[in-house]
């Protein structure tokens, strides 16, 4: 094997190890609502690495996958590049089923909370609840774990045992968060902002994918690295590789959607904190997602990458919060009554 086929070898194995870890924390918690978040990063990330391997000719979906190809690829544009605005038809869709209302006071969504901070919003999520959808999230979770069971089970399951102390402290970690969710308005959500509605669409569509991908950075807050012969096992470059897509993904909305000022002060703000140089060092580490070639990066280029990675999404959670606004108390429990008084007697 040559030194580049080699390392391509390590990015699937390397993907695909930590995607099956996460789903085996997931299959070792019992509440609920801890599952959904480990189950939404995976859906995101999960879906990557599927549309990526089918591309390179690595395999992609498990043999028992009754889904295609053209669904995976659609549901990964859903995920990471689709950018909603408010005239667009998949948009309008989405804020009709769920009877979202930017301009009174309605509960039309439900907060993911998670040690009384937003883990995510049921917007960006929407679809993915649709019964329909089912057979596609189940292949988009258990591939990459059936893809490491079927080419490499002895070394899968060697690692997961050399993993055990780690994994306890995971799971007791992640059966620690308070997890809930409860219902809210959009309205009320942000009542203290002065943003457009576009913008307001795209922090409830974006704002549960950076934290969840922050809450898997920090579950994995030291780095955990294996060697088998040549190939090496990190989680750092893993969970480096989703923040670099969440970078991308930032830059092509501003691309795609004009409309999105908000991204505009972020970037200001990054000008500021963040070095010119690592824009091209954070594309070239998400170039890695493709699993046809693959960039080569030192240690240094990788480090300052992880740092800036950091302050980049600190800067995106930053603008984001300043817009929201999220109470809970007696006057939110009597409205939230008062709504259910009220749906009973209109139905």
């Amino acid at each position: 094997m040559d030194d580049k086929k080699l390392k391509i070898t390590n990015e699937i194995i390397n993907d695909a190890f930590w995607l099956s870890y996460i789903l085996e924390l997931k299959r070792k918690i019992d509440d609920y609502n801890q599952k959904e978040i480990l189950s939404l990063f995976l859906l995101n990330f999960a879906s990557v690495f599927c549309e990526e391997t089918i591309r390179a000719g690595y395999g992609g979906m498990g043999k028992e996958a009754i889904t295609t190809e053209k669904e995976i690829s659609n549901f990964q544009n859903d995920n990471l590049k689709m950018c909603f605005k408010t005239d667009s038809e998949v948009a309008g869709q989405v804020v009709s089923e769920m009877g979202i209302d930017l301009e009174n006071y309605v509960f039309d969504i439900v907060l993911l909370m998670a040690d009384s901070k937003i883990m995510d919003i049921n917007f960006r999520s929407w679809s993915y609840a649709k019964e329909e959808k089912t057979k596609l999230l189940e292949c988009v979770i258990s591939t990459p774990n059936a893809w490491m069971d079927d080419i490499m089970p002895n070394f899968y399951a060697t690692m997961l045992d050399m993993m055990k102390k780690q994994t306890k402290l995971h799971i007791a970690k992640i059966s620690s968060l308070r997890a809930l969710k409860r219902s809210y308005s959009s309205y009320r959500l942000f009542c203290n902002s002065a943003i457009s509605n576009d913008n307001k669409l795209y922090i409830l569509q974006r704002y549960g994918l950076v934290q969840i991908v922050k809450f898997m950075d920090s579950l994995f807050n030291e780095n955990i690295s294996f060697h088998l012969n040549k190939l090496i096992i990190s989680s750092d470059i893993f969970m480096a590789k989703c923040k670099a897509l969440l970078i991308e993904m930032f830059y092509n909305d501003s691309k795609n959607n004009k409309s999105i000022v908000i991204l505009k002060d972020i970037f200001s703000q990054n000008k500021n904190d963040i070095p010119n140089e690592f824009y091209a060092l954070n594309r070239r580490l998400r170039n890695n997602i493709h699993y046809g070639d693959c960039n080569y990066m030192t240690k240094s280029q990788l480090k300052t990458v992880m740092k800036y990675q950091d302050i980049y999404l600190k800067n995106v959670m930053k603008f984001f919060d300043k817009e929201l606004t999220v109470r809970f108390g007696l006057r939110y429990e009597f409205d939230l009554w008062l709504s259910k008084i009220n749906n009973v007697h209109t139905k």
